[in-house]
């Protein structure tokens, strides 16, 4: 059995000027750092006392839930293991033109924007290496006087995902006397829900499967997802804090596994090629 639980990190600041979008979480969040705990806690059973947190330690926000997850299930008498993984990185968001008079807390509307344009071009126009923030020469202007940078696409993101994905489907961090918590953003939890609607089913196939999960989360799981109760900043989906549980062993059916891999490497094939393109026509 190859049964993981995620954990989505815990509600961070709105704190651009000072962080970036790398801001730090916010204070007073020890229910949810209770809640969250108790359910790793349950399904730590029989001799299993161990816990590895898998996460990655670049961005802040995870890497602090990681953290207080730690401490409180040390302070249980559960012995924690860390191990970073790049390919839980977050998606990089460019950099932001922020207002002269702009103050951590309040909202900045052209990253409402920038997630309604990246979403489109992906997978409306089937522009999946669309990078986030990028005016496309006026398409969106209002992106054109609001980052300096363009950040990446999804396509790197699912890339990353993919293999992370397949990896876990083998078993690949298996250990009988460790749990496996992944702690991460709420992409995960929502591709695997995804992947698993979608098995077995003779439609899907590496080129269209990035589509096909995007149609699933369109179709129904984005509003059975959504917490309009949840507190904080970014509860588009799932709340903060949300623990999914999985029995990732069910994608190596019907081989299915195969689908996901060769949709990853087909990406990153891709975007191999994009890249060359785009030098191209910058010389």
């Amino acid at each position: 059995m190859s049964m993981i639980l995620t954990v989505r990190h815990f509600c961070d600041r709105n704190s651009l000027r000072s962080y970036g979008h790398d801001g730090p979480l916010k204070l007073g969040q020890e229910k949810l750092l209770i809640d969250t705990s108790e359910k790793i806690l349950e399904e730590l059973k029989g001799e299993k006392r161990a816990v590895r947190l898998l996460y990655t330690a670049k961005t802040r926000r995870i890497r602090e839930t990681a953290k207080l997850l730690a401490e409180n299930l040390r302070q249980n008498g559960v012995s924690v293991v860390f191990q970073h993984d790049i390919r839980l990185e977050v998606m990089d968001q460019g950099d932001l033109i922020l207002p002269d008079n702009y103050q951590d807390g309040e909202w900045f509307t052209p990253l409402d924007v920038a997630w309604d344009a990246i979403c489109d071009e992906a997978y409306c126009y089937g522009n999946i290496f669309y990078r986030f923030g990028d005016s496309l020469e006026g398409k969106y202007p209002e992106l054109q006087k609001s980052f300096s940078r363009v950040g990446e696409s999804l396509a790197w993101s699912l890339i990353n995902k993919y293999s992370l994905i397949n990896d876990l489907a083998h078993r690949s961090f298996s250990n009988d006397n460790e749990l496996l918590v992944i702690v991460g953003q709420s992409d995960l939890p929502l591709l695997i829900m995804e992947l698993e609607a979608l098995r077995g089913r003779i439609d899907v196939n590496p080129d269209n499967l990035p589509y096909k999960c995007w149609e699933i989360y369109k179709s129904g799981l984005q509003e059975k997802m959504y917490d309009k109760d949840a507190q904080g900043d970014g509860n588009f989906d799932i709340p903060m804090g949300y623990v999914g549980k999985f029995n990732l062993s069910n994608l190596a059916k019907n081989r299915f596994d195969q689908v996901i891999k060769k949709a990853g490497l087909l990406l990153a094939e891709r975007s191999h090629h994009e890249k060359y393109n785009s030098n191209c026509i910058r010389l």
